[in-house]
């Protein structure tokens, strides 16, 4: 065995984690991080979720080294790998909204969502983009309104899952505007949109980067944005609530959480430390080349995001009298 390499190799390993641990902002606590920060991805490889995890390990690991990313897909799978994790900064979570409401209103968790997870730093905000088939002849959402009251019964619209965003949007929506329409459910929103473009499915709710291309190319057409404003790749779509002030604004998020109970001081460092690398421009480019934004929330900011959502959520589904399944 050739111990003095070895022992060249062991102090330039520790030579090189110093100068990544150097890097760490103020504020830490003494020592934090002395090992692996483990950020645990509740999706699959590829998608939203996926792209701000590792987007955040990778960029992370830059600076602090020792920074590595796992998914753990399914039911519950990675809330359960989290919430068994200890509350001292090395476990990190990284979720979206449908996982995380769906989290809290059909699995049956010994905890709550709520307090179980602190927020850390939000990754992205994404609005829905509401589409319709390109031959109904309709524009906006009073005129689709206006088209489905004069047909009964003779429209539908697209979801993928019981509880999610597009299901929940629908429903408030027959709601709101005193409309008949019949859910379609799909496995995905791919095949909707397969389904919409061949004019048998007239309205989808879909994110920029799955609606945009198909609008784009006339496949579809847009007739409204769910979120507060409009969006940049889209300027000319009015927003849901220009036609129907009150009307709960649906937007997606993707986030960062924590383990209940780490030392807030730990929270609010991570928080500035990724919001500084969330501004880094090649980020920037492409977390928000779909119509993403970045929103470079405050914990206490994502938090009140979270809360509108859930509460929202629950809201619609009482008022839509949805059985969740």
């Amino acid at each position: 065995m050739n111990r003095p390499g070895l022992s060249l190799a062991a102090a330039a390993l520790a030579c090189s984690l110093s100068a990544a641990y150097a890097q760490k902002p103020a504020g830490l606590p003494d020592g934090y991080p002395n090992k692996p920060i483990r950020i645990v991805i509740s999706s699959a490889p590829g998608g939203a979720i996926d792209i701000c995890g590792r987007m955040v390990q990778t960029k992370l690991n830059e600076r602090w080294g020792n920074v590595i990313a796992e998914n753990r897909a399914g039911n519950g799978v990675a809330f359960e790998t989290v919430s068994k994790s200890p509350s001292d900064g090395y476990t990190l979570l990284a979720v979206g909204i449908s996982a995380f409401v769906g989290g809290e209103m059909m699995l049956k968790l010994p905890y709550s969502m709520r307090t179980r997870f602190p927020p850390v730093a939000q990754c992205i905000s994404t609005p829905y983009i509401v589409s319709v088939n390109s031959d109904l002849p309709v524009n906006n959402i009073r005129e689709f309104i206006t088209y489905a009251k004069a047909n009964p019964n003779k429209l539908n619209f697209a979801y993928s899952a019981i509880g999610g965003g597009a299901h929940l949007f629908g429903e408030l929506l027959k709601i709101v505007a005193g409309i008949d329409m019949q859910g379609i459910p799909f496995k995905g929103v791919g095949p909707s949109y397969v389904e919409q473009m061949a004019g048998r499915i007239n309205l989808t709710l879909g994110t920029a980067a799955s609606a945009g291309p198909l609008v784009k190319s006339g496949k579809i057409r847009a007739i409204a944005v769910s979120g507060e404003k409009r969006i940049k790749s889209m300027p000319d779509t009015p927003t849901v609530r220009e036609s129907l002030p009150n009307f709960d604004v649906f937007e997606a998020w993707v986030g960062i959480l924590g383990v209940e109970g780490t030392n807030p001081a730990i929270i609010n460092a991570l928080n500035r430390e990724i919001n500084a690398l969330l501004s880094q421009p090649d980020v920037e480019k492409a977390l928000t080349a779909d119509g993403s934004e970045i929103p470079l929330n405050t914990p206490e900011q994502f938090r009140k995001v979270i809360a509108d959502s859930l509460d929202s959520t629950a809201r619609i589904v009482r008022q839509a009298n949805v059985k969740l399944e």
